[in-house]
């Protein structure tokens, strides 16, 4: 018997037998049971084989097809619920409270950005992953579940900064987004673009909250590099699956005028025909040794003109008695004064003091 989409969905039917030329009106039969007919759900895609090509989603992606198909008549309509342990339960529902209309397929899943599709063990990647679709007044009996292999992975989005440039010895915040489950994440850098990210940002493991100061940036200087955050919850082959890499960035020196400063005014100002001891620190204090070289470094007079001082050799947190010429005063009539240093290789690397006042006799 061929069960035609037309008849009537009952749980209480008799199935009669009759003659079809039965004169008596006696030559009939009754089952003594009653059956069932009930509509059919059948799952499409996620597909009911398991031998179809495994699907792979990712946490925070946005409409993810369930298609099914309704045969017979229904008034109900239907809910849809995830599995995270292959199955055994379904605690997660998909659908609004009062369920969605069996004819309303595909239902467009959006990948939550929490950890609610993960379970414990997980470490953030959940091949465990099952689809079942029931109608809410027979759900015992009218319901479809998928069989072809899902995995729901965590990513890791947005990585700030994702180019630019970052300066040896200052801090660097580095910033993330995460979505599905990551708890704890290390941070490394690549040198030259080699792939290798043996570089140590973090020395262990740290808390997930989506950022992270580099403080120092200590990676070598004058190299492009590419910082990589990447899940630490699991160790084993499966490690580092989850990561996001940052594109080029250039590491440069950092230079910073510590004398004169804003105290050098007035009374304090520098003085013409006295000698003033200028005062820097390389590189946040990390100063030049190794790959921290910044070799010579320029120092000027910035009056109304820019006016060379000297050029002296790099070194980690150094200075220079500067004789302040006796006319400097001369050379700057109702003008602020101020030192300027950069780096005689890269002059983008510099730094200009605060105002000192005029040179004065």
């Amino acid at each position: 018997w061929f069960i035609k989409n037309d008849v009537n969905v009952d749980d209480n039917i008799l199935i009669k037998i009759s003659l079809d030329d039965d004169i008596s009106g006696k030559g009939y039969n009754y089952g003594v049971d009653t059956i069932g007919i009930f509509s059919r759900l059948l799952l499409i895609s996620p597909s009911t084989d398991p031998d179809d090509k495994p699907l792979i989603w990712y946490s925070g992606e946005r409409g993810k097809e369930i298609k099914w198909s309704m045969e017979g008549h229904t008034d109900s309509n239907i809910h849809i619920y995830v599995s995270k342990d292959n199955g055994k339960t379904y605690s997660l529902r998909i659908t609004p409270k009062g369920g969605i209309d069996s004819s309303s397929s595909p239902f467009l899943w959006n990948i939550p950005i929490d950890s609610s599709v993960f379970k414990a063990g997980d470490y953030g990647k959940n091949d465990d992953i099952k689809i079942k679709i029931k109608t809410i007044n027979n759900p015992s009996v009218v319901y479809s579940g998928s069989e072809e292999p899902i995995t729901i992975q965590s990513q890791l989005k947005h990585i700030f900064p994702a180019s630019g440039t970052v300066y040896i010895g200052m801090s660097q915040n580095i910033r993330w987004d995460t979505r599905g489950d990551v708890n704890t994440v290390d941070i490394r850098y690549d040198k030259f673009g080699q792939g290798i990210f043996s570089g140590k940002v973090n020395d262990e493991p740290v808390t997930n909250v989506d950022s992270f100061v580099w403080d120092p940036v200590s990676c070598p200087l004058d190299t492009r590099i590419r910082i990589r955050v990447e899940s630490a919850d699991n160790e084993g082959e499966n490690a580092g699956y989850i990561k996001i890499d940052s594109g080029d960035i250039i590491s440069k020196g950092h230079l910073e005028i510590t004398s004169p400063n804003s105290t050098n005014l007035d009374e304090n100002a520098v003085i013409a025909g006295d000698t003033f001891r200028i005062k820097w620190i390389v590189n946040g204090g990390q100063g030049k040794s190794e790959e921290y070289d910044l070799g010579d470094l320029n120092i000027y007079y910035l009056s109304k003109d820019i006016i060379p001082i000297t050029t002296i050799s790099c070194y980690k947190d150094s200075h220079y008695d500067w004789a302040v010429p006796p006319n400097a005063y001369k050379e700057i009539p109702n003008l602020d004064s101020r030192i300027k240093i950069e780096q005689d290789m890269d002059t983008t690397i510099d730094n200009i003091s605060s105002e000192i006042g005029r040179a004065h006799v």
